[in-house]
């Protein structure tokens, strides 16, 4: 009997618990790192991870890293909502954050990412846009310039240039990375094209898309004297009155000048000839004769109007404006100024370039002849052809104003003149 008791008692304390129910499986969260942004640079930024969601729970916490871009400082790591401030880069970056969130029973979630896209102050950057210049035809040897300075940037400025040549004759450029690059064209037999590619980049580090422009290389005409000529001009400074910038010397085409092929040796002209917008002149002259190249300080046109007739001579200084009795013009006028390399060659072979010096140095230093100057004050006269269609009575009202301002003088044989060392002699 007492047996049976025990028992009743254990089974009335049911003590076995074997018919409780088990406890079902958790199902782990999911992380929700809220939408992607764009934001301009210093704009107060929150990150939203209330959206995180546990089908069989709650979130019970929240962590968030920084996982790319910039780093940034966020005004919490363990709240469904952070902020922080947006850095200020000089272009579009892009910062990467990651969420995981943990439920009421310790389940970890898998990572959820969001982007946030911080742009200039300004705005977004605009790509700039490559120009790599106008298609050019010109002869073997000549020195051939591209010209990348068309290429723009709409909301900034160009700070690279960078070319390359993608077909053709493999030739080598003067700098890869200037605006204007010089080559020399190659030697062909048959016309051929060489092609060249453009990339730019502006101020916020964005490249531009590709520009190409084509060369077309014809071969020198037989018996020709070909080349290029170019002067040195000084450019003006930057900044109100800063002078010039002898330090940035450029050599610029001679453009519209005569040239003229002397025998050798002698004065004696076989062949004149003028040059073109790129300072390229082609004179015809039997084939292996020796010559020289002389360049003449002048730009004449005659014909159908307009006409002009330009040149650059050396005078004596100007007179003193107080003296009552200055000296007369010299009558006649000195010859026109020349120059000449002295370099004698045959016809027909390669072209001639001819570079006339500045004669000063980085510092303005006089170190010879000034042989650019004639020639930096013709490529002035040129720049301005578009002036040249005024009437007879308008220009002559001009000249006057400048006769009277004493700009110009007026020589006895009726031709406007400046005084001076390149001095300018205007037909009337």
């Amino acid at each position: 009997m007492t047996l049976v008791a025990s028992l009743a008692v254990l089974s009335a304390c049911g003590g076995g618990g074997s018919s409780s129910p088990n406890p079902s499986p958790n199902t782990v969260p999911v992380a929700n790192a809220g939408p992607n942004q764009s934001v301009t640079a210093g704009a107060s930024v929150t990150l939203n991870g209330s959206a995180s969601s546990d089908s069989d729970g709650t979130i019970a916490s929240y962590t968030w890293s920084q996982t790319a871009g910039t780093t940034v400082t966020l005004s919490s790591t363990t709240t469904a909502q952070p902020a922080f401030t947006a850095p200020s880069p000089t272009a579009t970056t892009t910062l990467t954050f990651s969420l995981r969130v943990t439920d009421n029973r310790g389940g970890v979630s898998a990572p959820a990412t969001v982007n946030i896209t911080v742009n200039p102050a300004g705005g977004p950057n605009a790509a700039p846009v490559a120009n790599a210049g106008t298609a050019q035809s010109v002869n073997s040897g000549f020195m051939v310039t591209l010209n990348g300075t068309g290429s723009t940037d709409s909301d900034g400025t160009i700070a690279g240039y960078a070319w390359t040549q993608t077909a053709g004759t493999a030739v080598t450029l003067s700098s890869a990375s200037a605006s204007q690059p010089t080559f020399t064209a190659p030697t062909v037999t048959t016309a051929a094209t060489l092609t060249f590619s453009l990339v730019v980049t502006d101020d916020d580090g964005a490249p531009s898309a590709a520009s190409t422009v084509n060369v077309t290389v014809n071969p020198p005409a037989a018996g020709n004297v070909t080349g290029r000529i170019t002067f040195v001009r000084i450019p003006f400074g930057s900044g109100t009155f800063a002078g010039l910038n002898y330090a940035n010397p450029q050599n610029r085409p001679a453009r519209g000048v005569t040239v003229r092929a002397l025998a050798a040796g002698t004065t004696n002209e076989l062949a004149r000839g003028v040059t073109d917008d790129d300072g390229d002149f082609a004179l015809n002259v039997t084939a292996g004769a020796s010559v020289t190249i002389e360049v003449v300080a002048e730009m004449v046109k005659t014909g159908s109007l307009p006409n002009w007739n330009f040149s650059v001579r050396d005078l004596p200084p100007p007179p003193d404006p107080t003296d009552p009795n200055p000296p007369p013009f010299p009558n006649p006028l000195p010859p026109i100024y020349t120059y000449t390399d002295g370099a004698q060659f045959a016809s027909g072979g390669a072209p001639h370039n001819i570079l006339i010096p500045s004669g000063l140095s980085t510092t303005g230093t006089a170190t010879g002849t000034r042989a650019s100057a004639p020639f930096a004050i013709l490529d002035t006269f040129w720049q301005a052809r578009r002036l040249w269609n005024l009437d007879d009575e308008v220009c002559e009202r001009a000249l006057s104003e400048l006769v009277a301002s004493k700009f110009l003088h007026r020589a006895p044989d009726g031709r406007y003149i400046r005084r001076g060392v390149g001095s300018i002699r205007l037909a009337s």
